[in-house]
């Protein structure tokens, strides 16, 4: 063998795990070390060192250890000499796995230097290998048990120990253990806390704040800081999501304590994690400044468990939310405010207009002010039209109460936030189409929004199976008549008449509206 001249890769590698042995373990050390073997063995011939520093050896999803693999397929090498065989891994079955098989299939000479272990060797004690794979193994694991235990200590004192600050917080400049807030990232949270608690859904949220261009927690943390990564997130994915929002209304951290220990690794050996269920969760009181109050989260809380909250009633910031389309275009107006020297005046202008301009659309814009009139006009001509005598007659007959902004109401604005909900998943579908967003992101959207629509139409079932049970079921043309008798006689538009009332208003580029009517076709009126 000693005729025989090998091509050799010296592996080197130094991880945390190797504790109180690193500067023995040192990359320098293990190379002197090789480099001493070597020129008392003529026929090893160094063609390369390989370093891994800074990986565990309990796996082989390393960097240079693939490369010099790559480099013995290709025969560049079919030596591989380590210090010990603790370089090369530690964990029992992979380790086991590479000299008993991959080694052999390849044809490679391992070799270990401390631990006189050569597989080329006449003299090699084959019993030596996997005890000493064992022994490796036996000791990360005693490693790994002494560092979660340390970790659980500082959790325990209230220290922060993750990698990266949560959203809305920072570490502390003089105490990494200690969080401090944000301000930038902490106004932010709280308008999600306060515009959850005025009603606004965690999809709407998360849709608003990705129209304002705000910055999503991985977006922003990678801007602070590059080295940040999460696990969790596609890959392309730069939006605000449901989960996000959700994720961020239920988190303690922001009343000001510590809230750790929420996931663990499955084994010492394996990169999985796994959730740690939340009454193990490790939380402490009150030991950084808090960004929301206690009573706003409380009642966030609330409203997060209530299993009666009225999905989508509360959720709309303008009257004519979800009813006011443009009649070009099909995409919904937004509500838009001027300052005059009269005071404040409302606009709704065509959101394609207003987002992407004159290119789009044109504007349609109209003054709410004007916009109430005709509406309120535009009911009155319906009822005078509508109410006959012989109707109303007809109508005292039946047993039915003068409804309220009940069930009727309540299905009538789940069924405009499934229609938009499914307007959006269009918008998303040609934004895909021309490149504006990825496909990865498009999928991630669609799933969200397909949960908020099963949310929706788990109520509207419900409240169908409401109405269902009562005792008398008038027909469409009853509940019509019956709405306009409610409201003959209103003085103002309210968001109640417009949900009772209309289905929808299309506002068109030569200023004709068209309004239709529930139950009924569409009324014209000019502006």
């Amino acid at each position: 063998m000693k005729d025989q001249i090998f091509k050799v890769g010296g592996y080197l590698r130094l991880s945390n795990e190797d504790g109180d042995n690193r500067q023995s373990e040192s990359i320098d050390n293990q190379l002197s070390i090789l480099k001493q073997y070597l020129e008392k063995h003529k026929e090893l011939v160094l063609v390369e060192t390989y370093i891994d520093d800074g990986y565990t050896g309990m796996n082989y999803d390393r960097d240079s250890f693939k490369r010099m693999m790559r480099d013995v397929d290709i025969g560049k090498i079919n030596t591989i000499i380590t210090k010990d065989l603790s370089r090369l891994g530690r964990d029992q079955v992979e380790t086991s796995r590479l000299i008993k098989k991959d080694f052999i299939i390849r044809k490679i000479r391992y070799i270990a230097i401390d631990d006189n272990i050569d597989t080329f060797s006449e003299e090699q004690n084959d019993i030596v290998v996997p005890f000493r794979i064992l022994f490796n193994d036996f000791y990360s694991q005693d490693i790994s048990v002494k560092i979660k235990a340390a970790l659980n200590s500082k959790r325990r004192n209230g220290e922060f120990i993750g990698a990266f600050a949560p959203y809305g917080y920072q570490k502390d400049e003089n105490n990494n253990n200690r969080l401090v807030p944000d301000e930038e990232a902490a106004e932010i949270v709280r308008r999600i806390y306060q515009m959850f608690s005025q009603g606004f859904g965690k999809m709407k949220i998360a849709r608003l704040l990705n129209q304002e261009g705000i910055l999503c927690p991985t977006e922003y943390k990678w801007k602070k800081n590059h080295k940040y990564r999460n696990s969790k997130k596609l890959d392309s994915t730069t939006y605000w999501t449901y989960s996000t929002i959700h994720r961020i209304l239920n988190n303690e951290v922001y009343i000001g304590h510590m809230v750790q220990h929420k996931q663990e690794k499955i084994s010492y050996n394996l990169k999985q994690n796994r959730s740690v269920p939340q009454e193990k969760h490790i939380i402490v009181h009150n030991t950084h400044e808090p960004i929301i109050e206690l009573d706003t989260f409380k009642t966030v809380q609330k409203l997060l468990t209530s299993k009666n909250r009225n999905i989508g009633l509360n959720q709309n910031v303008t009257m004519y939310a979800g009813l006011l389309k443009c009649g070009d275009c099909g995409r919904r107006l937004a509500k838009t405010v001027m300052k005059t020297k009269a005071g404040n005046m409302t606009y709704y202008k065509c959101g394609s207009y207003k987002q992407y301009g004159k290119e789009a659309c044109s504007s349609h814009s109209i003054r709410e002010d004007i916009l109430n009139d005709i509406v309120l006009s535009a009911i009155k001509e319906e009822a005078k039209l509508a109410l006959k005598q012989k109707d109303i007659d007809v109508l005292k007959k039946i047993s039915y109460h003068k409804p309220k902004y009940d069930e009727a109401a309540k299905l009538s604005e789940i069924e405009k936030e499934l229609a938009d909900l499914q307007q959006e998943k269009v918008n998303m579908l040609r934004m895909l189409a021309k490149g504006t967003i990825s496909e990865k992101d498009y999928l991630s959207f669609q799933k969200e929004m397909e949960k908020e629509q099963q949310r929706y139409r788990e109520a509207e079932s419900k409240l169908k199976d409401k109405q269902a049970r009562k005792e008398y079921k008038p027909t469409q043309h009853e509940r019509w008549f019956l709405h306009f008798i409610n409201y003959i006689d209103i003085e103002e538009i309210t968001r109640e008449v417009l949900i009772a009332l209309v289905d929808e208003i299309n506002i068109f580029e030569d200023k004709q509206l068209e309004i239709t009517f529930k139950f009924k076709s569409p009324f014209l009126l000019d502006n």
